[in-house]
């Protein structure tokens, strides 16, 4: 995931994202304010509507009340004569064609003068009750009155004398002219279908329902949540949008009928015009990130990411040791200009680490031929010394002489040994310790040893690599030490079973007490032999006079190694604890000898992993 987030088309993606957010904010905060607005327009469409619907409604009650007020004062002068009074009510209601009974109803109730010119007894009448309690013009929607039996709206109107309240003048309209409306939907100019109410509610200042085409049941829960009718009408509000108590979105538009006195209210189903969702807001941003995405993936991998993957496979390759250029894909012509002068770049920094590279294995090839060239003068002038020796040994007379020159020559075939495997090793910088050490001993024992011994020397020496440094200094620490064990050596069990034992073995690193970190490798030369009876009668050991022992220390100080001498009664061991010195790294020069160790290539990243 890390590598992901660090990837190109990552950053790029989340560039892209940061630039159109300010996008997509405007989006829908513009598409946010256009809703409102058109909210906004839609709550006033719809409060006209309702101003229109009510219109034929105000007037009739306007001149219903109007005419309820001129009666009211019209019959404190008649209330004496129910006839004239009679016939004023009656002459109002024969002139007008919604009118259908008005009455004078005096504070016992009854009515004398009606339109009807026939006496009434109202006791128990709702209007009167309400009218005797309140004393103000009200509006009251009776589904059978006392008198018409007909569904009727009364209109009443309090009369007073003097202050005095005499009773109330009523005029009933029949409720089929109040509510009548088209019943087919209506069109607008444009020719488009308008929305209709879902129920107009003509209701009193207290907020008592006077009209409404739903049941009781179905009113109270299209009414909006948390709010009475009472308190809508001193709210000031003309439409608002809300919840119905049942959670539908709704619009409510208030119309003042009779101010004061009777309101009307329409309830709409809040349609949000199409296409001012925040999701369609924020489809545009979204389709624009989306395809930018598509255009920035493509441009990023077709112009760069295909190029830097194919010169990136070639710088791997080529720090990986594979030479050629050749082998992998070009940077296309097609590729950018910075691109393609970036593996121009390449390409010429290649050569010129080529031509470098070959000048110095040049120069390595002419030292390392020079240095063959020493290590094998050195040989031969070594081995003249040997050969000028032992034409010494053979006119010597006495013996004691031939055991030193003998001793003497030991150690200089050693060193012509090292300097042999020196020459002949594919790397100067190293000598194999099993060729040098096998070469030595062959060398030294088959002068050290008696040929009817019948000792059948073990030498247990393991592959390693040592620096030409140490090789000299063990290569005479050999030969002292196995010279030294000849001297010593005998059967200690009889003819035939005596022994010699020469070990090389690498040992595990140890590591510092004090500073916890791992030391160098090393490695232990051990060197045992047996003690006993002669190897043979007529065998003499060579001399000692101490010279053996000095080197032998003086050569495993030199390796910086520990000594340890362990005698015994049958059996004589000498050890040497010493650390090899790091060996330098990279491939041979020259063709791998026989047992050398070297280090593998390292592997190449596939093409599609590189890609």
């Amino acid at each position: 995931m890390r590598n992901y987030a660090q990837s190109l088309i990552f950053r790029v993606a989340v560039m892209l994202t940061v630039a159109l957010l300010p996008v997509g904010i405007i989006a829908l905060m513009q598409t946010a304010n256009v809703a409102r607005q058109a909210s906004e327009l839609n709550r006033s469409a719809l409060f006209g509507r309702t101003v229109s619907d009510v219109e034929d409604m105000r007037e009739l009650l306007h001149g219903g009340f109007a005419s309820a007020r001129v009666l009211a004062t019209s019959v404190v002068g008649l209330r004496d004569d129910p006839a004239a009074c009679s016939e004023l009510m009656r002459q109002l209601v024969d002139r007008s064609v919604v009118y259908t009974l008005a009455t004078f109803i005096d504070t016992e109730n009854r009515s004398e003068c009606n339109s009807r010119g026939e006496p009434y007894d109202l006791e128990g009448s709702s209007v009167a009750a309400q009218m005797e309690a309140n004393r103000v013009p009200m509006a009251e929607l009776l589904e059978r009155g006392r008198i018409s039996g007909l569904e009727v709206m009364v209109l009443a109107y309090p009369v007073y004398q003097d202050g005095v309240y005499l009773g109330f003048v009523s005029i009933s309209i029949e409720e089929d002219d109040l509510s009548r409306r088209e019943d087919s939907v209506g069109a607008s100019a444009t020719g488009e279908v308008e929305q209709e109410p879902i129920d107009l509610v003509t209701f009193t200042d207290e907020g008592r329902v006077l009209m409404s085409d739903l049941t009781q049941d179905q009113l109270d829960v299209e009414l909006p949540q948390e709010v009475s009718l009472k308190a809508l009408v001193g709210g000031g509000v003309t439409a608002f949008s809300g919840e119905s108590k049942t959670g539908e979105a709704r619009v409510y538009t208030l119309v003042p009928i009779i101010p004061g006195l009777v309101h009307a209210m329409a309830i709409w189903e809040d349609e949000a015009p199409d296409g001012l969702n925040w999701y369609s807001a924020a489809l545009f941003p979204i389709l624009m990130w989306v395809i930018s995405l598509g255009v920035a993936y493509i441009a990023v991998h077709r112009l760069v990411l295909v190029h830097i993957r194919r010169l990136r496979s070639r710088m791997i390759r080529f720090a990986a040791g594979h030479r050629s250029l050749n082998t992998v894909p070009d940077v296309s012509r097609r590729a950018p200009s910075e691109l393609r002068e970036m593996n121009e770049t390449f390409e010429s920094m290649a050569e010129t680490i080529l031509h470098d590279e070959a000048e110095l294995e040049n120069g390595i090839h002419e030292k390392n031929l020079l240095l063959r060239e020493v290590h094998h003068r050195v040989k031969n002038n070594l081995q003249l010394i040997a050969s000028i020796m032992n034409m010494e040994i053979r006119k010597a007379t006495g013996e004691e002489a031939r055991t030193t020159l003998r001793r003497i020559l030991d150690r200089v075939l050693g060193l012509a040994t090292v300097h042999s495997s020196l020459y002949q090793t594919s790397r100067l910088s190293v000598v194999h310790a099993d060729a040098l050490l096998n070469a030595i001993l062959r060398q030294t024992l088959s002068t050290a040893l008696p040929k009817d011994a019948g000792v059948k020397p073990k030498m247990e020496i393991e592959d390693l690599t040592i620096a030409p440094d140490q090789a000299v200094p063990i290569s005479l620490l050999t030969t002292e030490a196995v010279t030294n064990a000849t001297k010593h050596m005998g059967h200690p069990d009889g003819p035939g079973s005596a022994w010699l034992t020469v070990e090389l073995e690498e040992l595990d690193p140890v590591e510092d007490s004090e500073t916890g970190e791992m030391g160098p490798p090393r490695a232990r030369l051990t060197v045992a032999n047996s003690i006993g009876e002669p190897l043979t009668r007529d065998f003499t050991p060579p001399s000692s006079n101490g010279l053996g022992s000095q080197l032998i220390r003086a050569f495993a100080a030199q390796l910086g190694g520990k000594l340890e001498v362990v005698p015994g009664e049958e059996e004589y061991r000498l050890a040497v604890t010493f650390p090899i010195e790091e060996q330098p790294e990279g491939e041979p020069e020259a063709e791998i000898a026989p047992g050398e160790r070297t280090v593998p290539p390292r592997s190449l990243p596939r093409e599609d992993s590189a890609a």
